[in-house]
């Protein structure tokens, strides 16, 4: 019997594509988890930048002008990942409260400051 050499490059390639198709499925994977990693140390960095924002501000104005009240700054300006900042007095210290969104992961940070006058 004699056999027909299409059919077996046919067969070659479907084996060749299966193969192919497994090992995209796997590098989309992978990718899922490194765009996944990459948004969390963005949000970490943009609250640690909050954070900072947070502690010249309260350097920079006077702690008894500012009462017993929480305050919240204005942020809107800042960023694209919705961060709010809110500092609240604590006796001689400052609680700083930052968080911020980006699609479905969002990055809360609470600090406790001194204030040295």
């Amino acid at each position: 019997m004699k056999r027909n050499p299409q059919g077996i490059a046919l067969i070659y390639v479907i084996v060749l594509m299966s193969l192919l198709s497994v090992y995209l499925m796997e590098l989309m994977s992978n990718s899922r988890v490194m765009l996944r990693q990459t948004r969390r140390a963005e949000l970490v960095a943009i609250n640690r930048n909050l954070q900072a924002s947070a502690i010249a501000w309260v350097r920079k104005v006077d702690s008894g002008t500012m009462g017993q009240k929480a305050v919240t700054l204005d942020t809107t300006e800042l960023s694209k990942h919705q961060p709010v900042i809110t500092i609240s007095p604590d006796k001689r210290n400052f609680v700083i409260q930052t968080s911020c969104k980006l699609a479905t992961q969002a990055h809360k940070q609470t600090r406790k400051i001194k204030f040295l006058p």
